[in-house]
This record gives C-alpha cells, sequence and structure tokens, in this order.
C-alpha cells in the first residue's frame, strides 16, 4: 500500500511538470515560439533579383547537321566533310563582315536540333545584334548563289560587354528581396530581424531538366551548351533584352 501511495505520488509530479512546461508562457502573456528562441537562433529566406541592358553583340552558332554521316543499307556510314562546302561557308560569312580570325569551326560538333548526331558548327561574335536577322538572310542569300550547303540551324545568345556591373545590380535586388522576406516572416512570428549572418548562391532549375548557373555565368554556359534546349528563352534574351538573375538563400538572426 506504501509503494502504491508513492507511485501515485511521482504521477502527479510528472502530470505537474508536463502541464506547467505548456501552460506557464500562456498564463504569463508569453508567446511559446519566442520563448524557444534563443541567441543563436535565425531565419533563412529566398532572394531573386534580375537586371536588364540592351545587347552589346551576339553570339552566333550556326549548325550544319549530318555533314559527315550518309545512310545506306547497312545504316549510318562516316563520310569526310567536304572541304570545299566548307571554305564556301567560311567565304560567305567573311565576305557579310566577319573577320575570319574570330570564325571558330568544329568539324565534330553535335546537333541537338535534329537529335544528338554529328554535326558541324560554325561559331562567331556578332557586334550588331539588332540586325542579326538581316545578317543571316544576307548570308543565306549568298550560299543559295554559290550552291553552298543551307544553313539548318542558327542559335544566339545575346550578351553585355559589362555584364559584371549587371550582375552587381541584380545581387543588389536579391539581397533586398532577402531582406524583406525575413522581415514579413519575422513579423509573423513576433520577432526581430538581426544581422546578415551568411548568403549562398543557388542554382536555377531548368524546364528542360537539371540545373545551371545563376548570374554571368549562366550566360556564359548557354554560350557553350549543346542542347538547344538550353538556351535562354526569348523573354530573358534577345537583342532588346539582356537579363542576369540572381538565386540566393540567407540566413538572418533574429531576436524577441
Amino acid at each position: 500500500m506504501k509503494q502504491q501511495s508513492w507511485f501515485v505520488l511521482a504521477l502527479t509530479l510528472v502530470l505537474a511538470a508536463v502541464l506547467g512546461f505548456y501552460i506557464g508562457p500562456r498564463v504569463t502573456g508569453q508567446s511559446q515560439t519566442a520563448a524557444n528562441i534563443g541567441d543563436s537562433s535565425g531565419i533563412s529566406v529566398l532572394g531573386y533579383g534580375d537586371a536588364t541592358a540592351p545587347a552589346d553583340l551576339a553570339h552566333v552558332t550556326l549548325t550544319f547537321p549530318q555533314t559527315n554521316q550518309s545512310y545506306g543499307p547497312e545504316g549510318p556510314r562516316f563520310e569526310p566533310v567536304d572541304e570545299e562546302e566548307v571554305a564556301q561557308i567560311l567565304d560567305a560569312l567573311v565576305a557579310s563582315g566577319i573577320a575570319s580570325d574570330t570564325l571558330n569551326l568544329n568539324l565534330f560538333g553535335r546537333s541537338g536540333y535534329y537529335g544528338p548526331g554529328p554535326a558541324m558548327t560554325i561559331d562567331f561574335a556578332y557586334n550588331e545584334p539588332a540586325e542579326l536577322n538581316n545578317f543571316l538572310a544576307t548570308v543565306q542569300e549568298t550560299l543559295d548563289d554559290d550552291k553552298a550547303p543551307t544553313i539548318q540551324q542558327v542559335t544566339a545568345v545575346f550578351l553585355v560587354e559589362d555584364c559584371a556591373a549587371l550582375e552587381a545590380q541584380a545581387w543588389e535586388g536579391a539581397l533586398l528581396d532577402a531582406q524583406q522576406r525575413a522581415t514579413t516572416a519575422a513579423g509573423l512570428m513576433d520577432v526581430q530581424v538581426g544581422e546578415l549572418q551568411s548568403v549562398a548562391e543557388m542554382t536555377v532549375a531548368s524546364p528542360y531538366g537539371g540545373q545551371s548557373a545563376s548570374g554571368c555565368n549562366r550566360l556564359e554556359g548557354a554560350t557553350h551548351a549543346a542542347d538547344i534546349g538550353s538556351f535562354l528563352n526569348s523573354s530573358q534574351n534577345s537583342a532588346d533584352t539582356v537579363e542576369v538573375s540572381i538565386n540566393l538563400e540567407a540566413t538572418y538572426a533574429i531576436t524577441r
């Protein structure tokens, strides 16, 4: 009987302690969330910023798919690229104003538009991005007159000369956005935002799968992309608008 009394007493003390833990802060008018916030607590939020400017130049890639492959009864068969046809294409570009030493020829490139097949590609920089369509039409007319291969695919990444300045503006906007988000969240939790503790740049999810860099690195990466799906869309990248964006995660200290 004595042992049973001790058990009842111990159980009563435990229940009293549990009730005191949950009810105590509410009885004194203290928020449970704030009560658990210590000096080292923080809040992490995402921030986004972008900046735009007209393009200063365009990185252009002309693709001539499957110029070194033929199909017969036994399937695809490798054939050397016709050097005379290559010379016709290069001559047409030079005649249209492109310096010969700026032409980057790859006889064994890849075609993203027609599938992962072999292709010949020619890369070059064009300094009048607003006139790119007219330039390409002139080149194609020259190729037609010479009975040279037809341009079957064109991709262009529009760039700015001072991308670092544009990226700095995007960073400024992203940090401001993060601070505003942190302030809003802190207000909902009845706490105050303190100093910025850390910042991490985030990668950007591509609608075509995978991740890509942000800022100027994203533009640079697009100039080397093998798949047309990796290029930026026209709302982000055109002769009129080159967008540089930053996605980040920022952590702020919070106090009661």
